[in-house]
């Protein structure tokens, strides 16, 4: 049966949300062809997905209204089928919902919590943060940067997650991804936003932390003395009279 999108879709190779991509149909790639229908994934109240003949799995709720079910025949019933790894929070982590530091954070992960990763995002380098590149897919079905996230086990077992529509919005469609991680760390409840952190270490022979970021304040309100080679942990920075 031909059909075409509502909104730009991504294709799957199992009717679940944590299948990696096929192919994303797009506004200029909208059109295809359903050959059956099976269940999985509840998408906004909706678990009927429908193959195609690209050999992917779409969600119902994404495509142009078309003839029942009935009209096409049943697939059978498909296992859900990604592959694993596992990771540890390091810091309180943001899990997006597309791979980019300017997406929408759908999820905040605890520090010091197991994740279980579904897939890693074969993206360019322009997304990277402190010079880390890669992100990957939880099963929360958001995804985590590897700049929060301690050492990966068994990263070489995780597949592609395929090609993405990055410009999606979790209002586009409503998937209600399950998780067994711990639970998640609550909203803040302030108006500033958390940021990454990173691990570094005094290069000077001595370094002041004032309460000020204003250079000609400096010499007042120091709280600590930082000495050569100690650790450091920067969460954010300010620019003062052309210095960082």
């Amino acid at each position: 049966i031909p059909n075409s999108i509502t909104i730009p879709t991504e294709c799957k190779t199992c009717p679940y949300n944590l299948c990696p991509n096929t192919k994303v149909y797009d506004w200029e790639n909208s059109g295809m062809n359903l050959t059956c229908w099976s269940a999985g994934s509840d998408i906004a109240g909706d678990t009927t997905w429908l193959k195609t003949t690209d050999n992917c799995y779409v969600t119902q709720y994404d495509i142009e209204e078309y003839a029942d079910t009935e009209d096409l025949p049943y697939c059978g019933y498909i296992e859900p089928e990604w592959t694993h790894a596992s990771a540890r929070t390091k810091y309180y982590s943001e899990c997006y919902y597309e791979p980019y530091i300017e997406g929408v954070p759908i999820k905040n992960y605890k520090y010091n919590i197991n994740l279980d990763l579904t897939c890693a995002p074969r993206i360019g380098t322009d997304n990277s943060v402190l010079r880390d590149r890669k992100w990957y897919k939880t099963n929360s079905n958001c995804y985590v940067h590897e700049t929060t996230l301690d050492r990966v086990r068994d990263e070489s077992d995780l597949d592609d997650c395929g090609p993405l529509y990055l410009n999606a919005h979790p209002t586009d469609h409503l998937p209600e991804p399950t998780s067994t991680t711990e639970p998640a760390f609550p909203p803040p409840t302030s108006t500033l936003n958390r940021r990454f952190l990173y691990t570094t270490t005094i290069g000077e022979e001595y370094v002041n932390c004032t309460t000020s970021s204003v250079a000609s304040d400096r010499a007042h309100g120091i709280r600590r003395v930082y000495e050569f080679n100690q650790t450091v942990t920067p969460q954010c920075g300010t620019m003062s009279e052309g210095s960082i």
